[in-house]
């Protein structure tokens, strides 16, 4: 064993002392024992810590490692069966104003990958909304041509124009199948999305 000297204050020195006598240890120990004691404190820890995700809560829950009661919206890190409040995860990293401003950043980054979600369900919704828009003013030309065909018809009996009436009904069928098929292939464009 080497030997180590070192210098003590007056006030550190009685207290060791005291203890020394209380325990009755020698001064040594006393020393070996608080140097051994602060660096297994002081080194990290080599249990196997579970992976943590940071999340938005959804329900109320109590933090794993203080009880601290974590509130529905608030961020904090999970893992299966697991959950651990912002302050413990700050309190465990060693530069506490580095540790907040990491977490501050995954936060946002989380609120920016939620936002970007929403964006994307409210385009595809306007890109539906665009396309039903289109399929009502096709709507709406059909059925101006439609009457003015019948009224032209009601005076005239011309049979070109009915075989003209007959094509155009067959294309309104077509419309309306092609119209059912874009409804379709948008709510299961929905459905996909909402899956993800």
């Amino acid at each position: 064993m080497q030997e180590l000297k070192i210098r003590l204050d007056e006030d550190t020195l009685n207290k060791i002392k005291e203890l020394s006598e209380k325990h009755n240890m020698t001064i040594s120990d006393i020393v070996r024992d608080a140097i051994k004691s602060y660096i297994e404190k002081t080194e990290p820890s080599t249990e196997q810590m579970p992976t943590l995700k940071m999340i938005i809560t959804k329900y109320k829950s109590k933090c794993s490692k203080c009880g601290k009661d974590i509130g529905i919206g608030e961020v904090a890190y999970w893992s299966k069966g697991v959950i651990v409040c912002l302050d413990c995860i700050i309190a465990s990293m060693g530069d506490k104003t580095l540790a907040t401003k990491y977490i501050k950043k995954k936060e946002l980054e989380k609120v920016i990958k939620g936002l970007r979600k929403i964006a994307d369900e409210l385009e595809e919704r306007i890109a539906e909304y665009q396309q039903r828009l289109k399929a009502m003013e096709i709507e709406q030309k059909k059925a101006e041509v439609y009457d003015m065909l019948n009224d032209y018809l009601k005076h005239f009996n011309d049979k070109r124009l009915e075989e003209i009436a007959n094509k155009l009904k067959e294309i309104e069928e077509k419309v309306e199948e092609a119209k059912i098929a874009l409804t379709l292939k948008l709510k299961q464009s929905k459905k996909k999305t909402q899956g993800d």
